[in-house]
């Protein structure tokens, strides 16, 4: 209670004041320890007159705090009769106190005590922002450690994959060669089963018919048989011997080619029969550079052209495109026009197989896109058509795409 606090200080080296409504002192540091002085003027100095414009703010408020001069006050306003009242009325005694108690109770701090004890809490707040600045950097260093680790995790994570990734590709590129080496394979022995087996059937009728043949008359018949036997062979010979020398080559020389300068030289091969047709060729290059054997490349412009300028439709003039395009992990190049066409339910299958002719009208022994096929494909590239008779033809190439 107030009395209570009174007590405390009067016992306490506490610096304090106890003054009545009007602002003299009650109660002084300098008085004796006893209550009787609060009922008395006993100093004639007034608070209230000292210290006016402070003594103004704190008589109109109960509790007020107050810095003046680098002095700090702290009052507080109430009825010392009443709180004894109480107090007897606790202690079970019927003692009925009448009078006018209204009293102020102020502790004052010097400006060394009040420095003092400013300095002292700036310390502990000091000391305080020291440690929550040392925890905050720690929490930092351990935030910053754990993104490092992570990051240095992720980077690992992430060059393992590409490492797989890479792996992945080359079991990939070797799979499509494997694929590729294999239908090469059925190829070859389809050609030696199928292409070798007519002409060696009739070397051996011949042959048969020679044994049995009783005249020099007879003889002479079979020898423009056996000579135009003989040369069948010899050019079928050549034709397989050309495709293994690409199929079996390991070491094929690459380089850097300008698509658009080749398909130009190539073109110029060909400009007299272009012109002679009055062909329009445009070209529409979404990308230049790819890497590829420069004498296989010049071969299969050079066998798709012949086969647009030789298939192309006579009632309209012949419109040839070469347009390129980039998708994924490989550079695509479709050659097309609008000739005869093909009807691919019917020829499809042997599209690209040895000495298939579709067109007996046309001169060729079917070795251009098979051989347009083999080279493409000894390079990890592929090829495919499209077509409509009547309508015109459409190959896209596929080929492999690398960083330059």
């Amino acid at each position: 209670t107030p009395l209570q606090t009174i007590r405390r200080l009067v016992t306490s080296d506490s610096t304090f004041y106890v003054m009545n409504e009007q602002g003299y002192f009650l109660l002084h540091p300098d008085t004796a320890n006893n209550f009787g002085f609060m009922f008395k003027d006993s100093l004639s100095h007034s608070f209230a007159v000292e210290k006016a414009g402070l003594w103004k703010q704190m008589s109109t408020k109960h509790t007020f705090n107050a810095l003046e001069d680098q002095n700090f006050y702290i009052s507080q306003s109430f009825d010392l009769l009443d709180e004894m009242q109480r107090n007897f009325e606790a202690m079970g005694l019927n003692i009925n106190i009448r009078g006018n108690g209204k009293i102020v109770l102020m502790h004052w701090l010097s400006p060394q005590l009040y420095h003092g004890l400013i300095w002292q809490s700036r310390k502990w707040l000091v000391a305080l922002w020291a440690i929550t600045l040392l925890l905050v950097l720690i929490w930092i260093s351990y935030q910053q450690s754990q993104a490092l680790k992570q990051a240095n995790y992720i980077a690992t994570i992430e060059e393992q994959n590409k490492m797989l990734q890479h792996q992945r590709n080359r079991l990939n590129a070797a799979a499509r060669t494997l694929k590729a080496k294999n239908r090469q394979l059925k190829m070859f022995n389809q050609i030696l089963v199928h292409n070798f087996r007519a002409p060696i059937v009739s070397l051996c009728n011949l042959t048969n018919l020679l044994v049995h043949s009783d005249t020099s008359a007879e003889i002479d018949t079979l020898k423009p048989k056996f000579d135009s036997l003989a040369n069948q062979l010899n050019t079928l010979i050549e034709d397989v011997y050309q495709a293994a020398q690409v199929t079996n080559n390991e070491h094929i020389e690459t380089q850097w080619i300008d698509l658009s300068e080749e398909v130009k030289n190539v073109l110029t091969q060909f400009k007299h029969e272009l012109a002679d047709i009055q062909a329009k060729v445009t070209v529409d290059y979404t990308w230049r550079q790819l890497k590829f054997s420069k004498l296989y490349l010049d071969s299969i412009l050079q066998n798709l052209i012949s086969n647009a300028i030789k298939y192309a439709d006579e009632s309209k003039k012949l419109e040839l495109n070469f347009a390129t395009l980039e998708v994924d992990d490989a550079l695509l190049l479709r050659v097309s026009d609008n000739g005869i066409g093909i009807d691919l339910n019917k020829h499809g299958g042997n599209m690209f197989k040895l000495h298939k002719r579709f067109n007996r009208e046309k001169s060729g022994k079917g070795m251009g896109l098979f051989m347009t096929k083999t080279q493409i494909e000894a390079l990890e590239g592929t090829i495919e058509v499209d077509s409509t008779p009547g309508l015109g033809t459409t190959f896209i190439i596929k080929f492999k795409k690398y960083e330059k």
